[in-house]
């Protein structure tokens, strides 16, 4: 028996401080869940009867009750701890300006099928997590965040409200697919999916420390405009990042690192007037970034050019700006007169080595009308070419000499 005193006087000191700070937690009207809950003082917890969801779902449902004005009354906390879960968790429009922090938590997810957490519309709240995972899925989204149901009107008349997500912070410190990776083997379940197909995505930000090990790191998809996204940590995962056709102007960092994951992209991007700047390491050749067909206006800042891009979009449509200079290939000039489009998705500086026989030349960007120069070359010339732009060159018998080169 006294082996379990000390024990036992541990409990009962504890005990009344957290108590006592949840307590403190409640007055400023914070429902809690805990790690014993609601044995251990919490209002809710893994311990709350018929639980799948650790008590959070329970906890989210007691909320959607008691706040039925427009501004929430009441928000969430999550204590310390680890949950485990087999059901999706569904965070429903609660009110403006709710919060929940859960940044101790760990929600650990551990079906193979479905999405672990689920954010519906909101409007000016504050949504901070820890830790989530689900480590055995093989389908499905960690996050999905996906207004529905009408939100910020919601006590307004029927057809004054909407389901959007609006001035909001997202927080996360960390979203895993896998507790660990091996090298070359490729992932299955996905990290974040901002799917704005049903109501927009707007004006918030996104904050994610680290997203490890999924097939797909983040995704944007549907009407998803003017949000800061940044995701500082990214790696493991088959796509780290992919921006849908219809998504634009985003603000997003992230640095990725693809732990030798076989064929791994960067960036895959068809959406339009987006800002990245990106951090590349490991990804494979050609893919730290890919224009896709419909990508236009988009500006990826990009730390080290040596992996490579892919430009499926059309010439001009999109540009990138590598700290490094972009590895370029110098074209052969072409016969007189016939025109050479720039296809680097990055302005080019053409430095002329001989002027050859030149006579006259022009250039002609896209949609714009042919500048004629009647004039000829000098070595030592730099003419610059947008991405998408033509020169064209009028000579006899010599033709020039060049070197191209991406411009800083």
């Amino acid at each position: 028996m006294r082996a379990f005193l000390p024990l036992l006087l541990l409990i009962i000191l504890c005990k009344p401080g957290f108590t006592a700070r949840f307590d403190a937690l409640r007055e400023e009207g914070f429902v809690i869940v805990s790690a014993d809950g609601p044995d251990d003082g919490g209002d809710f917890g893994p311990k709350t009867p018929g639980t799948t969801t650790a008590g959070i779902g329970e906890a989210l449902q007691y909320l959607e009750k008691a706040n039925t004005d427009q501004h929430r009354s009441l928000n969430l906390y999550i204590a310390s701890g680890h949950y485990s879960t087999s059901s999706t968790i569904h965070i429903p429009w609660l009110g403006e300006r709710l919060q929940i922090d859960a940044r101790e938590a760990w929600i650990d997810y551990t079906p193979t099928h479905g999405d672990a957490l689920v954010i519906d519309s909101q409007m000016n709240g504050r949504l901070r997590f820890g830790y989530i995972s689900g480590m055995q899925l093989t389908d499905g989204w960690i996050v999905k965040v996906k207004p529905v149901h009408p939100g910020p009107s919601a006590p307004l008349p029927k057809e004054r409200q909407s389901s959007v997500i609006v001035s909001t912070l997202i927080e996360f410190n960390a979203i895993v697919a896998k507790e660990y990776f091996k090298d070359g083997v490729a992932q299955r379940g996905n990290g974040i999916l901002l799917d704005a197909s049903v109501g927009p995505i707007l004006w918030s930000t996104v904050d994610i420390s680290e997203i490890n090990t999924c097939g797909v790191g983040a995704q944007l998809t549907g009407n998803c405009h003017y949000n800061t996204i940044d995701l500082w940590f990214n790696h493991g995962c088959n796509t780290h990042l992919q921006i849908d056709q219809g998504v634009s102007q985003n603000r997003i960092y992230s640095a990725i690192n693809s732990e030798k994951v076989p064929e791994s992209i960067g960036a895959l991007i068809a959406g339009e007037r987006n800002t990245l700047s990106l951090a590349m390491t490991q990804v494979a050749k050609g893919k730290s970034v890919i224009f896709e067909k419909p990508a236009q206006f988009n500006v990826v800042q990009l730390n080290d050019s040596r992996y490579g891009f892919t430009n499926n979009a059309p010439l001009g449509a999109n540009r990138i700006v590598a700290n490094d200079e972009l590895s370029i290939k110098t074209p052969q000039v072409p016969q007189s007169e016939t025109a050479l489009i720039n296809p680097v998705p990055a302005v080019v500086e053409v430095l002329i080595l001989d002027p050859g026989d030149v006579r006259g030349w022009s250039l002609q960007a896209p949609g714009e009308t042919e500048q004629k120069i009647s004039a000829g070359l000098h070595a030592g010339q730099q003419i610059q070419l947008r991405s998408g732009e033509s020169i064209s060159l009028r000579y006899r018998k010599r033709p020039p000499k060049w070197h191209w080169r991406t411009s800083p």
